[in-house]
């Protein structure tokens, strides 16, 4: 073992391209990349030939980098994942872009940036800190069972309000999808190199549909809602909300429309209409009708 102090020793290896010296008592190697730039590294011992070897780990990690056509400092998957939700922020800013081609606007609701948001949290903790070129077919399949037990590792005081101890098979399909979102973001950035993109993604076994309202149930929730709505007098705002709500559950029902279709529409989307009867029904009408 060399003396902590001896901070003077130094060693050229790989034809002068690998340096080996040592600084405050530890060993570090610096490796010349080109284009005058070097990328140093702390080897984090104070045995010579242990050092050798890191040293020379080092040096054989960046040239399988060159030959995969992989950028010399890697990316952390949290770093590609704070770049891609700051794109993806910047898109809700700057709200719908105007475009003849719907497939090339671009667009990220405020629901949608949410979920992002929320499930980003889960791939940091998970492999946030391994190199963007490692997460795999392995480490995508691994994630399923570490997030499974999540909130099981957890003390209870730690855990957020509203949280689910065991998320359901479709959460754990929507978040192995984002996280191939993300390596694809990556992938076309460069940050993985020549590497293959992995393909996979949990599939829901099974698919828990929810019962049909029958008519009297329906006309149980619309007269309710109504009452609900009622009953608030004393603040203006949540009042509204409530109209909303009820607004938004009648349109839905009675229109067959999709959930992701309801969301993206806009007053200007709306147009007011005369049937042949003279009438210009009111979602209350719509319900009446309906029942």
């Amino acid at each position: 073992m060399l003396d902590e102090k001896a901070d003077g020793y130094e060693e050229l290896l790989k034809d002068g391209k690998l340096r080996l010296y040592m600084r405050n008592g530890i060993f570090q190697a610096r490796v010349y990349i080109g284009d005058r730039r070097y990328l140093t590294k702390s080897l984090k011992t104070r045995k010579l030939d242990q050092a050798r070897e890191l040293a020379d780990n080092f040096w054989h990690d960046i040239r399988v980098k060159r030959e995969q056509s992989l950028p010399i400092k890697g990316k952390r998957f949290s770093e590609v994942i704070a770049e891609y939700l700051k794109l993806r922020r910047t898109q809700n800013a700057r709200g719908l872009k105007k475009s003849p081609n719907r497939r090339s606007q671009e667009y990220t609701s405020d629901q949608n940036l949410r979920q992002m948001e929320r499930v980003s949290k889960f791939w940091v903790a998970y492999c946030g800190k391994r190199s963007v070129e490692t997460i795999d077919n392995a480490v995508l399949t691994d994630y399923v069972s570490w997030r499974r037990d999540y909130y099981s590792n957890i003390p209870e005081k730690d855990r957020p309000r509203n949280y689910k101890l065991y998320p359901a098979d479709k959460t754990l399909e929507w978040e192995t999808v984002f996280a191939l979102t993300l390596l694809k973001y990556a992938h076309e950035r460069g940050y993985r190199g020549a590497k293959a993109m992995p393909d996979y993604y949990y599939k829901a076994s099974r698919v828990k549909t929810r019962p049909s309202f029958t008519r009297l149930e329906y006309k149980h929730l619309y007269e309710g809602m109504r009452r609900w709505m009622s009953a608030e007098k004393k603040q203006e705002k949540r009042r509204y909300t409530r109209e909303l709500l009820r607004d938004y559950v009648l349109i839905l029902a009675n229109s067959g429309m999709r959930v992701g279709e309801a969301n993206n529409l806009r007053e200007r989307d709306l147009i007011k209409f005369t049937d042949d009867l003279g009438r210009c029904p009111s979602s209350e009408h719509l319900a009446l009708m309906a029942a």
